[in-house]
């Protein structure tokens, strides 16, 4: 991972990309090669943006590209507003 990324700012579609890559080019040591990373980042998310009482992941809806967002409108804070809550 390069120094000062932040792959968890984000909802995550590097897996996605990765399969689709590997179903238009059949290039599966490709995607093999990048398993290790991908592990990596979902462990970060676990530690990080997951809520073991409930099941599920959380994350800020400016953090995901929604400036202005229902969970936003929960709070005094119409920014960065609450922690909205996903499926695993």
């Amino acid at each position: 991972m390069t120094t000062g990324s932040e792959p968890r700012r984000y909802s995550c579609w590097i897996s996605d990309a990765v399969w689709a890559t590997h179903l238009v080019q059949s290039d599966a040591e490709f995607a093999k090669g990048l398993l290790a990373g991908m592990k990596g980042n979902y462990e970060g998310w676990e530690r990080e943006h997951f809520t073991p009482e409930v099941g599920l992941f959380w994350q800020s809806g400016h953090d995901d590209g929604m400036e202005f967002n229902v969970n936003s409108r929960q709070s005094q804070d119409i920014v960065r507003g609450r922690r909205g809550i996903g499926r695993r």
